[in-house]
Parts: C-alpha cells; structure tokens; sequence
C-alpha cells in the first residue's frame, strides 16, 4: 500500500490576518488595519515564494513571522514597531488553534491500525509546533506503539541491533536492552532497560513519579 496523505487544514487564514489587524488598530500610530493586512499579504507572499527563505521559515516559524509583519510596515513606509512580535505571535495562536484534519482522516488511520496497516507519521515544519499537533489531535497512540512492533520484528525477528533516540523515555526503556539517560546533553544514567526504569531518579526526571 502507498502512502496516503491526511493533512490538516486551515480555515480562512485571511480572515485570521484580518481579525488579528482589527485586534491591534488602538496600537497601529496611524496605519490602517485594512492597509497592514494588503502588506503583510503582500510581502507574506515574497517571502515563501523563494525556496531558500521557504525553507529557513519553514524551520524557524518564529523567524518567519518576524520578516513577514516587520516586512509589511516596512512596506508602508514605517518603522518596524514594537507590536509587530505580538501580531505575529497572535496570528500564529489563531491559526494554530483553527487547524483541523480534514473530515474523517482521524477515523481513517484508526481503521487501518486495526487493520493491522503499518503506520508511519511524517510532519512539516519545526518540531515545536508538529508536537502540539500531535498531542492536540491525539495521534501518537495510533503510531507509537505500531513503530516499536515494527523495531520488535526487527530486533528478535531479523535478528537486527536497533540504536533508537526516543524522546518517549517510557517506551524506550522498556525495550532498551541497555538505555542511557541524557540531561542537557550530558549522560546522566546508563544501564539496563528495567533497571533504569526502575530507579527513582530517572522516574522522577523523566516518567512523572
């Protein structure tokens, strides 16, 4: 089976950009809600236009939102004010919050898992944001346990040696043969999988007990 494609969607992101605008006209010195929105569409498009700037921008959204609302006063012939940050921070909130799956894409993939269809999640943009999408739509449990059967067959099937970096320190213990515990980059434990679990220090940093 190929791959299939349940991507969320957005609604009426110009109407968010309108709505956020609005929401800072008090704080604007002069500028025309109306006008800022022209500009940031305008320059929102010369930016993601280059494949370069795409894919800086696509990595830093932060980064991103800055060049676009800083490039739009710029645009109308102002300095870049202090509230250009917050109009992009409060577009980002709004449109992360109106992102959903297209209908029944949720239902779909709890079909196939049942199905016994092996499952592989791949996201686009910054680690940050595609988590909270994650935990939002609660689409890890349909992938995480059907990535370690997959790493299972591999390792006691094919006889395979499996090195995994998993942010999941549960999970990964619980396979791990041997696990090592990293805080700020620095190895902090190392030791059988069960062991490690079972130590209260690692509990307490990583498994919430």
């Amino acid at each position: 089976m190929g791959p299939i494609a349940c991507q969320g969607r957005s609604h009426g992101e110009r109407l968010n950009r309108s709505v956020v605008c609005n929401e800072f006209a008090a704080r604007l010195d002069g500028v025309q809600p109306g006008a800022l929105r022209t500009a940031i569409d305008q320059h929102r498009a010369w930016f993601w236009s280059d494949p370069e700037r795409h894919r800086r921008g696509r990595l830093d959204l932060e980064f991103a939102r800055r060049e676009v609302v800083g490039g739009a006063f710029r645009r109308l012939g102002v300095e870049v004010p202090p509230i250009a940050e917050e109009i992009g921070l409060a577009y980002a909130t709004r449109r992360e919050d109106t992102v959903e799956p297209f209908p029944g894409a949720v239902e779909t993939l709890g079909t196939l898992k049942d199905r016994g269809v092996r499952l592989a999640l791949v996201t686009n943009g910054n680690a940050e944001s595609q988590r909270r999408k994650i935990d939002r739509f609660g689409l890890e449990p349909r992938y995480i346990d059907m990535v370690f059967e997959i790493l299972d067959d591999l390792q006691h099937g094919e006889g395979k040696t499996i090195v995994m970096v998993e942010q999941n320190a549960k999970k990964g213990l619980e396979f791990a043969d041997l696990g090592y515990v990293l805080v700020s980059g620095q190895l902090a434990k190392a030791g059988p999988g069960d062991e490690l679990l079972a130590d209260p220090d690692v509990g307490r940093l990583f498994l919430g007990g």
